[in-house]
């Protein structure tokens, strides 16, 4: 299991070579209880405030006090954060960290998509979904971690402070800098779904442990999450709605037909997405992920267990999600397009039933589940895989 670990005091030829060291003295940096001062800072009536940023030398005097550098090691540090694209100065990138009163901005602090943390320079070469499928098992692996780390049985609000302030997630967040030049243009339409259906729910989950709202689903929050949480992805911004709407629900008219991001929608609609889609809470499917080589067989295993789960079967009644209802044009026209959609993923006994009734065209009421928006986060026991 991953450690939650600090540094104190350690040798700087060991620090500048070690990742890990680096990230862990810039957490610390950026701690609000033990770190350097980052503030909204006033230059001048011209120039204005600017947001989060820090005066060099207080920078410089924290290395020194608490990491033991000297001052031409502590500058060398702070510009090897530049070249990392970790840190930069508050109104010129391209200026050269010194020892003085300019004012720097860590890239983590920077307002924007929240895969922004850092900005990613190299080409990628990595195929889009592989890609996808490792962030989203990364995030959901090192969230079961910190559970077991914490001696918790589930995931809660309190987690959410300490769990994003550690070393881990702030090396996890980097890494979502990818995203922001993954290659997307010769993808399938499976390739596409696979890739989308990973990516909301990477987004979703990292939202969510992003926002410090304790009921982060009343109407108006809900509002805000769906919308201002946003990754930077093939140079195009995305929310959860242009994920939903935009992209996977193909058949949806939610782009204008000028905007670039009309590129990445799928086809056609798979209603086979709303048994997969996860926004964090009661009544949303458990996370899977999905492997674009075999994505029938996840779609399909993802559909059963959450359908078996959640569909409600009392004789001629039937109970189905709520987002069944929102959603009904993609299964169909009508209900029975609904109810025939889920006779092959229910347990045998009930999709025989159901099957039957809809053969001899017996009356089936179909009634739908409130939906619970109640923040709620279903871990494996065991890692994803």
């Amino acid at each position: 299991e991953e450690s939650y670990m600090s540094v104190t005091k350690i040798n700087f030829n060991v620090a500048i070579f070690n990742k890990e060291i680096v990230h862990e003295i810039t957490r610390l940096m950026r701690d609000s209880q033990q770190g350097i001062s980052i503030r909204d800072i006033r230059k001048s009536i011209l120039l204005g405030s600017f947001r989060k940023t820090f005066v060099a030398s207080e920078a410089v005097s924290w290395l020194l006090e608490n990491m033991g550098f000297t001052e031409e090691q502590s500058v060398f540090f702070m510009n090897l954060l530049i070249n990392q694209h970790l840190l930069h100065h508050a109104s010129d990138r391209n200026v050269n960290f010194t020892n003085g009163n300019e004012l720097f901005r860590f890239q983590c602090d920077e307002d924007g998509p929240l895969n922004w943390k850092k900005i990613w320079t190299k080409e990628v070469e990595d195929h889009a979904c592989i890609i996808a499928e490792n962030l989203l098992r990364k995030l959901l692996n090192m969230m079961r971690s910190y559970l077991f780390f914490t001696d918790s049985d589930e995931w809660c609000h309190d987690h959410k402070s300490p769990f994003r302030m550690s070393e881990q997630f702030l090396i996890f967040e980097e890494s979502t800098a990818i995203l922001q030049k993954v290659k997307l243009t010769k993808l399938t339409e499976d390739e596409k779904k696979a890739f989308w259906l990973n990516i909301y729910n990477l987004l979703s989950l990292h939202s969510y442990i992003i926002s410090e709202e304790r009921d982060p689903f009343s109407f108006f929050k809900r509002k805000q999450f769906f919308n201002n949480y946003i990754y930077l992805i093939s140079g195009e911004m995305f929310n959860l709605d242009d994920i939903e709407h935009g992209i996977l629900r193909g058949d949806n008219i939610y782009f204008r037909e000028s905007d670039s991001r009309m590129a990445f929608k799928l086809e056609n609609t798979d209603p086979r997405i709303h048994c997969v889609m996860n926004s964090v809470n009661v009544s949303s499917p458990w996370h899977f992920i999905i492997d674009y080589d075999n994505l029938e067989e996840d779609l399909n295993e993802a559909c059963r267990e959450h359908l078996q789960r959640i569909v409600i079967i009392s004789k001629t009644i039937v109970r189905l999600p709520k987002v069944f209802y929102w959603y009904r044009m993609d299964f169909g026209k009508v209900t029975r397009d609904i109810l025939q959609f889920i006779v092959p993923y229910l347990r045998e006994e009930d999709s025989a039933n159901i099957a039957r009734m809809l053969k001899d065209n017996i009356l089936i009421r179909t009634k739908f589940l409130d939906y619970d928006w109640s923040p709620y986060l279903h871990l494996n026991d065991e890692l994803y895989m």
